[in-house]
């Protein structure tokens, strides 16, 4: 028997053996090897993947050639304090999305969702660093806000992958694109207008992801699990009004109405939340509608009189 021979069955015999002990290691709960993999199980993710590459931009190329064509920007200190106020929030988010996308990439359970989630993480990873260059412009961050930093970390911390997804995909990546679309909208800075609309265009299609593949997630968890989600999301809605009562100020001095964008992320916010749960089992388990839109415009009233 030739040297390559002993080691052809040699290897084979060692490693049927080391397979046969895994039973008793760690599980892996995906499994690589599935032929079930060659298949697209959820066509729309398919392509929602097709379009990150499609769309894919380089975040340094951006940034210089913005800085070139309009030059470092001279913002009144006031405006400054106001703007390191808004995205500091936003870029201490953009780091726990790169976080939060990178661990539900080991979470989900199919391909097509772990493809669009890989291109999350990378996309996150260019909104930090775009953010990295920006802010270095203005000066030093102000520490996260602590209302702020009880969302983020209830959704970084979360072993619930139903609960993860609402918390960054619905949630967070909400109120991410109307700060985006406030600040695009109403503060005319060119380098940051730039940005944001490479950036704006990444969180739409972050919800879109929850509204294609959140209702698979959820019809596999308890009512008990949907019990914890709903009441959850009432307190990460406390803390947000808690975030956003504080960043009133900066928006007005940024000629942001911090009031009507509030309403107007409410707004989209609960359509694409309840289009995703009439998707699922629990279509008549859960707050309805119209309590909702109640809550919300007794927020929106305390948002508006607050000085």
């Amino acid at each position: 028997m030739s040297v390559g021979q002993i080691i052809d069955k040699l290897g084979l015999y060692l490693a049927k053996g080391k397979l046969g002990f895994q039973k008793f290691a760690p599980k892996i709960e995906f499994n690589p090897y599935s032929y079930e993999n060659l298949k697209v199980k959820y066509p729309l993710l398919d392509k929602s993947y097709e379009l990150s590459k499609k769309h894919f931009w380089d975040d340094t190329e951006v940034f210089n050639s913005l800085l070139e064509k309009y030059g470092f920007p001279h913002i009144p200190q006031e405006e400054k304090d106001a703007l390191l106020k808004i995205l500091s929030i936003i870029y201490y988010g953009e780091i726990v999305a790169m976080l939060v996308a990178s661990q539900l990439l080991n979470m989900v359970q199919d391909m097509d969702a772990k493809k669009v989630l890989s291109a999350q993480v990378i996309e996150e990873a260019k909104h930090v660093t775009a953010y990295q260059k920006y802010l270095s412009m203005l000066g030093n961050i102000p520490e996260i806000d602590p209302n702020s930093r009880c969302v983020l970390d209830d959704v970084l911390r979360t072993r619930s992958v139903a609960l993860k997804m609402v918390g960054l995909h619905l949630l967070t990546e909400t109120v991410a694109y109307y700060l985006f679309t406030a600040l695009k909208e109403c503060y005319k800075e060119p380098i940051l207008k730039g940005l944001l609309d490479y950036m704006a265009r990444d969180e739409a299609k972050h919800v879109g992801f929850a509204r294609k593949y959140l209702p698979e997630v959820i019809n596999k968890i308890s009512y008990l699990e949907q019990i914890r989600i709903l009441l959850k999301q009432l307190e990460w809605t406390f803390h947000i009004t808690a975030s956003i009562l504080r960043l009133k100020k900066a928006g007005e001095i940024l000629g942001i109405d911090v009031a009507k964008w509030f309403e107007r992320g409410t707004r989209d916010f609960l359509d694409v939340a309840y289009e995703i749960i009439e998707k699922t089992k629990f279509a008549n388990f859960s707050i309805p509608k119209n309590v909702s839109e109640i809550i919300s415009k007794k927020i929106l009233q305390i948002i508006s009189s607050y000085n």
